[in-house]
């Protein structure tokens, strides 16, 4: 029997021969020996487990790559900015609520809350990922 498993994102982790394989992940799943063969032999795509059935997606393109990249490393730096700000208002959310703040840290707070937002909307942009504007720092 033939076996084909994949990771939690329906991508190929392994092939599997009950002939030669003592112990075959639970997660596996059985396929025919057409299937099995053909995702060895076919090489000019993803394999997948996708709604119960292995199918072959096409490759990514190196612009996909590049954007997918690009993406990542825009996402990275939204995340530190965040940090960042958030590390600025530490305990001033639970002031807010309770009307416990001045009005110079209320608008420190305001400004603050204004930037975390724009910061959460860069996916939103036109040119994003290629092309972000960042939002300014609070003074």
């Amino acid at each position: 029997m033939k076996y084909i498993d994949f990771d939690a994102q329906g991508e190929l982790l392994g092939r599997y021969d009950s002939a030669i394989h003592l112990q075959i992940p639970v997660s596996a799943v059985e396929i025919s020996e057409e299937l099995f063969l053909r995702t060895i032999e076919e090489r000019d795509g993803i394999w997948r487990y996708t709604g119960g059935k292995v199918t072959k997606h096409s490759l990514p393109n190196a612009s996909q790559v590049v954007d997918g990249e690009q993406r990542a490393a825009a996402l990275a730096r939204r995340d530190e900015l965040l940090a960042e700000a958030d590390q600025q208002t530490v305990g001033m959310a639970d002031a807010y609520i309770a009307g416990l703040l001045d009005t110079d840290d209320m608008q420190r707070f305001k400004a603050f809350a204004t930037y975390k937002l724009a910061l959460n909307k860069i996916d939103k942009q036109p040119g994003y990922p290629q092309n972000v504007a960042w939002p300014p720092l609070p003074a």
